[in-house]
């Protein structure tokens, strides 16, 4: 009886064990993805800064070569 409690105690210890290993993964993947997102989120907001910065003398040039257009 004494070994089926030690060999039942040591299961108990594994299976608990298996599962801190394994919301420990949860954590670290939870973390992997948000640094991601934050990363992309980053990056989709430097673009649009970009493209707004952009914007105007694009308008511009436009309108120079309509008006260019116009006079030929």
């Amino acid at each position: 009886m004494e070994m089926k409690n030690l060999l039942n105690e040591i299961l108990h210890q594994t299976r608990r064990a298996i599962r801190l290993i394994h919301w420990i993964i949860a954590l670290v993947a939870a973390t992997a993805t948000s640094a991601t997102a934050a990363a992309s989120l980053t990056q989709n907001i430097q673009t649009a800064q970009t493209v707004n910065n952009v914007s105007p003398a694009m308008s511009e040039a436009f309108a120079v070569q309509n008006d260019l257009n116009k006079l030929s």
